[in-house]
């Protein structure tokens, strides 16, 4: 060590052993100070323990490299004051890609947005065709009168009449006397007149006798009240009428009350 060193454990050592030396009384001489000790009088095999603390030496008296490794460890200095901050380092390479996140929950339904504004009129269509096209007005003259029943279909055959449909249809009835004249209290009343084809199944066993077919609306019927329609006499008149078009896909709605 240097002397400086030396000279602060020197004055410690001997006031050790000035202090140990004597048993009995108090010690009256002075301390010995480092300026009394020889150099490297004093080792530290000859102090105690702890005999010397850092209160003894003098500030900047003992400097690092003059103390043995190890003595340091465990020993923690008062920090020290912040250094000044560092310039910004360079920016990082970019990281790859990562994975996609899960779907969010649906949002809510937004409000009703207001009112479009009503567009111009477009421009007129076509003419469509005419929907009495190829339609037929289809008369049956009783002149020998008849029973009941009345009817008139759309055509000569079943077959052809059933390409129409009946849309609208009626009867004229006229009754006259021996004379010729009209008598309008013998004009027979009628009691039904609807769109339809009669089953005339005569001599059959079938129910169906003289009631309408179904399904079948190429025709006209009629039916009088008393069960009869006018006689044969001659001027009496019976005349069965339906307005049928060449349309067989008109549908039927019925509604029960």
């Amino acid at each position: 060590m240097k002397a400086s060193t030396k000279s602060g454990i020197a004055v410690v050592a001997a006031a050790g052993l000035f202090a140990v030396g004597g048993t009995t009384g108090a010690v009256a001489a002075k301390m010995i100070d480092g300026s009394r000790l020889k150099d490297a009088s004093v080792s530290g095999a000859k102090l105690e323990k702890n005999a010397v603390g850092t209160r003894e030496l003098a500030p900047g008296s003992v400097g690092q490299n003059q103390l043995k490794e190890g003595v340091l460890e465990g020993v923690e200095g008062q920090a020290g004051p912040a250094g000044a901050q560092g310039e910004q380092g360079p920016a990082g390479p970019q990281g790859e890609q990562g994975p996609a996140g899960a779907p969010g929950p649906a949002g809510l339904p937004g409000s009703q947005g207001p009112r479009g504004f009503t567009g111009d009129q477009g421009p007129e269509g076509p003419q469509g065709p005419n929907g009495l096209l190829g339609a037929v007005y289809r008369v049956a003259n009783y002149t020998n009168g008849g029973g009941g029943i009345a009817t008139v279909a759309c055509a000569d055959t079943l077959a052809e009449s059933a390409n129409y449909t009946a849309i609208s249809g009626g009867a004229f009835v006229q009754v006259v006397d021996g004379t010729g004249t009209v008598v309008s209290s013998h004009t027979e009343p009628m009691t039904s007149s609807f769109p339809g084809r009669m089953n005339w199944s005569f001599g059959s066993d079938s129910q169906d006798n003289n009631t309408p077919q179904a399904g079948r609306l190429d025709g006209w019927i009629v039916k009088f009240g008393n069960g009869v329609a006018p006689t044969s006499q001659e001027g009496d008149v019976l005349q069965v009428w339906a307005l049928c078009v060449p349309n067989a896909s008109i549908p039927v709605e019925v509604r029960n009350y």
